[in-house]
């Protein structure tokens, strides 16, 4: 059952077909988008996983989603750790500083030193974590 509550009717919203990452399930799901911003989700009533099912959890997606306290760019801590002081730093400095984080780890602990914890079920992202893993010598 479609339950969107008139957003289909709205012409300045487009659905989009997707599925919710929320858990391992990976339910199929309709994304309501008004000027690139998420508005509401419910499950896909075509998708086999879930036949239009959608639990709480990807509901609340939405509103995490557009929360005004999400982080959306990397930050560093600039104070004593748990302070909450933090500034924002490019994605470029972020990713650089990881790299080397890691790379200076792997040289000074060995690479069995770096393992990853990548979660319960069947995620299509697992082999980009290992892959990270592989490059940097870990046998994790």
């Amino acid at each position: 059952m479609v339950r969107n509550y008139g957003w289909s009717k709205d012409p300045a919203v487009s659905v989009v077909k997707t599925t919710c990452n929320g858990c391992h399930c990976e339910c199929g799901c309709l994304a309501y988008v008004r000027e690139g911003r998420l508005v509401y989700l419910e499950g896909d009533p075509e998708h086999p996983q879930n036949e239009g099912a959608f639990c709480p959890k990807g509901f609340s997606f939405v509103d995490l989603q557009n929360h005004p306290d999400r982080v959306i760019y990397p930050q560093r801590r600039v104070g004593e750790r748990g302070s909450g002081r933090w500034e924002q730093v490019s994605w470029e400095e972020a990713l650089g500083e990881i790299d080397s984080r890691l790379k200076k780890l792997v040289k000074d602990h060995g690479p069995t030193s770096i393992a990853w914890g990548i979660g319960d079920g069947d995620r299509d992202n697992n082999l980009c974590h290992l892959g990270r893993l592989f490059a940097l010598g870990s046998p994790h």
